[in-house]
C-alpha cells in the first residue's frame, strides 16, 4: 500500500496546530503519483517546523505523531536502520540546493508533497535535510 493510501486509511484526525499555522496557498495542479493515479494538489508555503517528515533528520528515529501501523512507521524507507539513506540526508543538508526542493513538476519529485494536515508523503529525505540544514548548516540554508 502506498504511503498516501496508508495515511488516509489510518489517520485519526487533523493536526490542529498545523491547520492553525501560517499557510500561504498557491495554484492548484493535478499531479501523477507512482501508481498512475492523478490527484489534485495545491502549492503552499509552510513553515518547515510545522510539517512532519517520517523520521528525525538527526537521530533517524520515528517522528512523534507521524502515522504508524502496529507501532511501525508507514514510510517504506527505514531511515533508522539504513546508513545510506542517513548519509544522503546529511549530504543534502550540507550541500543544500534549492533546485532539489522546489519544482513545478507534476510528479512526486522536487517539491515535497504533504497532506492537508502537514504529513510528508513524498520528499521525507528532502524535508529532513532541510530541517537539518536550518539547525546545523544555517549558512547553507540562508
Amino acid at each position: 500500500m502506498e504511503v498516501l493510501e496508508k495515511i488516509e486509511s489510518f489517520r485519526v484526525g487533523y493536526r490542529e496546530e498545523f491547520l492553525n499555522s501560517q499557510i500561504l496557498y498557491g495554484r492548484t495542479i493535478i499531479i501523477s503519483i507512482p501508481n498512475g493515479e492523478k490527484r489534485e494538489a495545491r502549492f503552499a508555503i509552510v513553515e518547515a517546523t510545522e510539517i512532519l517528515a517520517s523520521h528525525n533528520g538527526k537521530t533517524f528515529s520515528n517522528t512523534p505523531n507521524y502515522p504508524t501501523i502496529n507501532g511501525e512507521n508507514i514510510n517504506d524507507r527505514n531511515y533508522k536502520d539504513d546508513q545510506n539513506a542517513q548519509f544522503k540526508v546529511m549530504d543534502v543538508a550540507q550541500n543544500l540546493d534549492p533546485n532539489i526542493l522546489i519544482s513545478t513538476s507534476r510528479t512526486p519529485a522536487g517539491t515535497p508533497i504533504i497532506t492537508s494536515d502537514g504529513i510528508v508523503v513524498s520528499g521525507n529525505n528532502r524535508v529532513m535535510s532541510l530541517k537539518l540544514a536550518i539547525e546545523d548548516f544555517p549558512d547553507k540554508y540562508a
